[in-house]
């Protein structure tokens, strides 16, 4: 097998993978306290090993700081979509946007540009995608009450293209990937401990008995997808 077909075989199974962390995090009660204990997971995992990998350099702390910026926002966002929509509009719209956005950003900020027949087979795949997001929206007797959802999607793939283009060039900033990973999945577990400390309060307790069973599945699936 060459190597851009296990890259591509990895690739499937990554978005596979995170299908299937998007459906278990849309079918919480408390989608905020799972999502938590989904980034959360990953960040007290990942912990131990930052003291075994090589320390990043100057140049990696501000990406770092980005990366854990960009993927709290996209945190929030994300959350929102899937509390104000039916996850048939918003997981099209956030993941079938998303790529096209990516490619324009690798093109611009990573110097790999797409070919034009590159570039036409990708925005023909996300206006595929997102045409499961119009048909469920024609579907929808309350259609007009989707609109927050949908621009919180917007806002998700837009901050997924962000985050994908601000981790590739992590990555390659150092010379041990797991320098980069490790960091990156603790710094993305930061932010939102913080909003859901202070925004859950007491109700924390009662929605963490609920949830941490499947937020601690999916954010273990997370680290799988991811790390392929």
């Amino acid at each position: 097998m060459s190597l851009d077909s296990l890259a591509l075989l990895l690739a499937l199974t990554s978005a596979i993978l995170h299908a299937v962390v998007g459906v278990i995090s849309k079918s919480a009660d408390d989608i905020l306290v799972r999502r938590w204990i989904q980034e959360a997971t990953p960040s007290l995992i990942a912990l131990p090993f930052i003291f075994v990998a090589p320390w990043p350099t100057a140049e990696l702390w501000p990406i770092i700081l980005l990366t854990g910026v960009v993927h709290f926002t996209y945190q929030i966002a994300q959350v929102n979509a899937y509390r104000l929509g039916d996850f048939s509009i918003v997981y099209p719209v956030s993941r079938g946007f998303a790529p096209l956005l990516a490619g324009t950003g690798a093109a611009f900020f990573l110097g790999e540009p797409l070919s034009t027949a590159g570039m036409s087979g990708l925005l023909l795949a996300s206006l595929g995608l997102m045409a499961f997001a119009w048909d469920g929206h024609k579907n929808q007797t309350d259609a007009h009450n989707h609109l927050p959802a949908l621009l919180f999607a917007f806002a998700t793939a837009s901050l997924v293209a962000a985050y994908t283009v601000i981790d590739a060039k992590g990555m390659r900033l150092v010379a041990n990937p797991f320098t980069f990973i490790f960091w990156m999945f603790l710094a993305n577990g930061v932010g939102i401990t913080i909003v859901c400390l202070v925004w859950r309060g007491r109700e924390l307790i009662p929605s963490l008995r609920k949830e941490w069973r499947y937020g601690m599945m999916a954010g273990s699936i997370s680290i799988l997808g991811y790390g392929m």
